[in-house]
């Protein structure tokens, strides 16, 4: 029973490294990525002039989908 235990929770841990949320920089926006979806997060300067944020973004030879804004209190834009 012991043994069953321990090989159902190795499965689980290993079916959850899919799920490890990440954060990068493409093309001036800074994304936070999970699984296949990528979300608009804050940046170190300030967003300015007219953003366009795509439906997908190419992050190391994968694909996102562009599925959420992170809250407005993270993310700064200038006047």
């Amino acid at each position: 029973m012991k043994q069953q235990n321990i090989k159902l929770l190795l499965v689980l841990l290993l079916s959850m490294t899919n799920m490890v949320a990440f954060a990068d920089e493409v093309n001036g926006i800074n994304y936070s990525f999970s699984g296949t979806e990528a979300t608009v997060t804050s940046s170190s300067s300030k967003y300015s002039g007219n953003v366009v944020i795509p439906e997908s973004v190419t992050y190391n030879g994968n694909t996102y989908s562009v599925t959420s804004i992170g809250e407005r209190r993270s993310i700064t834009v200038a006047a």
